[in-house]
């Protein structure tokens, strides 16, 4: 649109150094988008990729590749598409064909659509009247973007959208400025692929298409020297020729999936009429609240407010560019305005418009490029610029993308263990976010934050599930305070009114039948921080009391107790039952008299050491006299095959009498084992044989 010849002013030697650089900003973009490419956890706006990976997830499952597709997380019959599902069936075949795991085949195909969008750009530039080399340099600022780095490897539907999008605009543009019908048919198609797969990516690329038009118009106005009324009718035509399909398509589809959102009693408020107010940001158009938070993304995930500021000011001092400048900035925040909302609270649509503002950014590199700026100081500066846009990435996304701590999905993790493949949940105070449901890898019927109060809703949301296997109910947050909700739900579903999991912000139901099953698995699964039985449901202690049992027949988290046994013991017994307590710093084995411990020992010489402790509580000035602890013997006994014994050593603790006897002691035995024979460790009453409060810890022990 410039009528200077933007070519001039570029030596040889800047050509080279603008290959240079776009390489190394292409090696740089592979290597931070790829930062975190094994990551389990789809981070970045966690919400949208789940759901988009959760349509995926089941499509392969169930071999589903119905237009229909299924996002089920909100209830039967488990379908509300949004998007045509070309992204989500590409996903899959790749998943399938090469036996590559999900998560990473979405972050690879999103990956090669974003690459695939820069011959597209590449060849827009050049209507611009730009260089090969100096289009390069304009890429290079398109690679360097941090959110296009970080989104580049995200499941989501954006980047191919977007790689329609370019693609679309560079056909329309060509088609109405040569007639070929080549371009024609491209913008027909790339348009038709925008509509589908994301309808407001399509919109936004009618803003720059309707801005070029306007400039052909401009340009080939009829006057008495140029131009005529057949060649604008001509330019609106083409231009209608390559919209019509692309507009169709949309509307088609819209029509289509209302059709299907409507059978959802849960879902059916996501149909295009339901959602124009919150598509649109009517009545928030112009709301600060909305811009704060699109200039809070502009300057933190697009660009730095240094490098817009330097690119302003070299677009203005070198009188360059300015009127495509304007334009390009123009189109960037009138999506914003057309779409406040969507824009506002979720970053990942700015992938659609961001490349705008990184072309204003390279076309302003250019200007300085040839302008009488020493080129050692203009390159200084385009190096800068570039060197911003990377430390902005190092430093906002880097450490999210390489978190060596990323955070535990413990709750789709425990559903996972105490639901089957094709059983249901209920999720009720987390809106309908898919964060849940992916990761747990269950159909599941989320309650909405704007009907979980309104009772007579959930009554006909539920009602709509009849026949679905809902077996397990998750409530948190501030529906834990909701009891009409959760009596509602378990009376429905018929669940167990006793919740089987309690977290500080979470309670889980479940069936009689998974409750069951639930606690069996709980007691044979490791231990996990964050995850215990709720009081309600607690296993009863008294399983372990009172009888020999084989180590071996223990289930797997009762074992954890005698983690700081070494060797572990191929018996034991306990009167009162097993446990572990944490006394300074150290899990010992809580072994209350009668408890007896069983080591296979070789003949020979052995080192037997044993920490002895007695719990505080069991002789606190808070505890009547009468009732505190009168004292533990620990004794460490050699255990002959025909059941005869021999004490080896004793330490007798009586700390509510004895202030020495606090705290951890030392019981130890060096010396020869007969053969035959094996060592046991035991916790008796005192000589007074009371059992009163005889908490006693064991542990460390180890035998050498």
């Amino acid at each position: 649109m410039d009528n200077s010849s933007p070519a001039r002013g570029w030596s040889r030697s800047n050509a080279f150094v603008a290959c240079g650089i776009f390489a190394a900003a292409l090696c740089f973009h592979a290597w931070g988008t790829t930062r975190g490419w094994y990551q389990p956890n789809l981070i970045g706006c966690e919400f949208r990729q789940t759901q988009t990976a959760m349509s995926a997830l089941f499509i392969q499952r169930e071999h589903n590749f119905s237009l229909a597709y299924p996002t089920p997380v909100m209830g039967a019959p488990w379908s509300i598409p949004l998007e045509f599902p070309l992204y989500q069936w590409a996903v899959v075949g790749l998943s399938n064909a090469t036996s590559t795991p999900l998560i990473q085949a979405g972050r690879t195909v999103s990956l090669v659509c974003f690459y695939l969008t820069l011959p597209a750009l590449y060849l827009l530039l050049a209507l611009l009247g730009l260089g090969s080399s100096q289009r390069l340099l304009v890429l290079a600022f398109v690679l360097s973007c941090p959110l296009y780095i970080f989104y580049a490897q995200s499941f989501l539907i954006e980047n191919m959208g977007w790689m329609f999008g370019l693609w679309f605009l560079l056909g329309f543009m060509r088609a109405t400025e040569q007639r070929a019908g080549a371009w024609w048919l491209l913008a027909a198609a790339a348009g038709s692929g925008a509509a589908l797969v994301k309808v407001t990516t399509l919109a936004f690329f009618l803003l720059p298409a309707v801005a070029w038009g306007i400039w052909l118009l401009w340009r080939e106005r009829p006057s008495r020297h140029q131009g005529s009324r057949k060649t604008w009718l001509r330019i609106i035509g083409q231009s209608i020729l390559s919209l019509a399909l692309p507009i169709v398509m949309a509307e088609v589809w819209i029509r289509y999936t209302d059709a299907i959102k409507a059978q959802s009693v849960g879902g059916a408020f996501l149909v295009s009429s339901h959602q124009r107010g919150y598509i649109f940001g009517i009545g928030v158009r112009f709301s600060w609240e909305y811009w704060s938070q699109h200039f809070a993304i502009l300057f933190l995930e697009i660009a730095s407010w240094p490098v817009l500021t330097v690119a302003l000011a070299a677009v203005i001092w070198t009188r360059r560019w300015w009127p495509v400048t304007a334009v390009l900035v123009g189109c960037f925040f009138a999506v914003q305005v057309v779409f406040p909302i969507l824009y506002a609270w979720h970053s990942y649509y700015y992938i659609t418009n961001a490349f705008l503002l990184m072309v204003v950014i390279g076309l302003a590199a250019d200007g300085l490029l040839r302008s009488r700026l020493p080129r050692a100081v203009a390159w200084s500066v385009v190096f800068g610029l570039l060197g911003l846009q990377a430390w902005t990435f190092y430093r906002v996304h880097y450490p999210i993308l390489t978190d060596p701590h990323p955070r535990d999905n413990v709750i789709p993790r425990v559903m996972r263990l105490v639901t089957e493949l094709n059983d249901v949940m209920v999720v009720a105070g987390d809106d309908w976010n898919s964060i849940y449901p992916f990761y747990s890898e269950r159909r599941t019927l989320m309650i909405r934050h704007d009907v979980e109060r309104n009772m007579d809703s959930v009554k006909q949301i539920y009602a709509a599930q009849r026949g679905q296997p809902v077996t397990a109910f998750l409530v948190q947050g501030t529906m834990l305070a909701n009891q009409e909700l959760i009596d509602l739900t378990l009376r429905q579903f018929h669940l167990d009114p006793r919740p089987v999991f309690k977290f500080t912000e979470q309670r889980i139901y479940l069936s009689p039948e998974r409750r069951l099953q639930a606690m069996a698995c709980f007691d044979n699964s490791p231990p996990t921080p964050g995850i215990d039985l709720a009081p309600e449901s607690a296993l009863d202690p008294a399983r372990f009391s009172d009888r020999e049992i084989l180590w071996e027949a223990l289930p797997l988290r009762p074992q954890q107790y005698f983690n700081s046994l070494n060797p572990r013991p191929w018996k034991f017994f306990s009167k009162y039952g097993i446990g572990a307590v944490d006394y300074a710093g150290q899990m010992r084995l809580f072994a209350s008299p009668d408890t007896s411990l069983w080591f296979k020992v070789s003949s020979g010489r052995h080192d037997v050491t044993v920490e002895c402790v007695i719990l505080p509580s069991a002789y606190a000035d808070s505890v009547p006299a009468g009732d505190r602890t009168q004292g533990v013997e620990f004794v460490i006994v050699e255990a002959q095959a025909d059941g005869t014994a021999r004490s080896l050593v004793t330490l007798f603790l009586n700390p509510a009498q004895v202030p020495a006897d606090r705290g951890v002691h030392i019981l130890r035995y060096d010396g020869e084992i007969t053969p035959s024979a094996g060592i046991r460790v035991e916790t008796r009453p005192g000589p007074s044989g009371s059992y009163a409060r005889g908490w006693a810890l064991l542990g460390p022990v180890t035998i050498r």
